[in-house]
């Protein structure tokens, strides 16, 4: 999976979107250096898991966040 990202990398940003087990796949190996999580003014109940048990400790540092009026929240994160 790295070669297939370092390919992907040299031609420029690489945006994932997924379920728990792309972000698992991905987050093992510690190829995601920016999260950026969208927070919707909804509750569900249920959906597509984000993250898959178990869960590795990974810190972050907030780098932005944007509210829109429609009540959507972005968030970006680095890890750190």
């Amino acid at each position: 999976m790295r070669d297939l990202v370092a390919g992907v990398r040299a031609t420029g940003d690489i945006w994932l979107v997924g379920g728990a087990q792309i972000v698992a796949a991905f987050e093992r190996e510690h190829l995601i250096d920016e999260y950026i999580l969208s927070v919707m003014p909804v509750l569900l109940g249920e959906g597509i898991r984000l993250f898959q048990p178990p869960y590795p400790r990974r810190d972050l540092t907030l780098i932005a966040s944007v509210a829109y009026p429609n009540g959507v929240v972005q968030l970006t994160y680095w890890p750190t």
